[in-house]
């Protein structure tokens, strides 16, 4: 097993990666929401002393 990321996600992740400065007026489904928090419930915290915290509102 290879613990080395290949090309194309490093791309993606180090020089590719945005941050959105605008947002649009199109609904995230449940579905959508779940899948990120999926993703960044992993994500690293400072030492565990800033654990996340997610408020979604809607509208």
């Amino acid at each position: 097993m290879s613990l080395v990321l290949d090309p194309a996600a490093q791309d993606l992740l180090f020089r590719e990666a945005r941050t959105a400065n605008t947002f649009t007026d199109e609904p995230v489904t449940d579905e959508q929401v779940q899948a990120i928090y999926d993703l960044v419930k992993f994500g690293p915290t400072a030492f565990n002393q800033s654990p996340l915290r997610v408020v979604l509102v809607r509208s």
